[in-house]
């Protein structure tokens, strides 16, 4: 799961507007790790 952090902050600094996208997708990411 570290690999996709360091992926999803790539995105961040290449495109500021897929933060929020990324956010919504880290959240979803750790409700399934609680499942």
């Amino acid at each position: 799961m570290s690999s996709m952090h360091s992926t999803s902050d790539t995105v961040e600094e290449k495109n500021p507007k897929a933060c929020p996208t990324v956010e919504a997708i880290e959240e979803i990411g750790s409700k399934w790790r609680l499942v």
